[in-house]
């Protein structure tokens, strides 16, 4: 369901946003 991958995310944001975070934000721009 929607609720268990938001979870999911939410979950690993804080992987993706030290990747962000590693690349300068490259990835935002996009």
């Amino acid at each position: 369901g929607t609720d268990y991958e938001k979870l999911t995310v939410e979950r690993n944001a804080p992987r993706w946003m030290k990747m962000l975070e590693k690349y300068g934000y490259i990835t935002f721009a996009f």
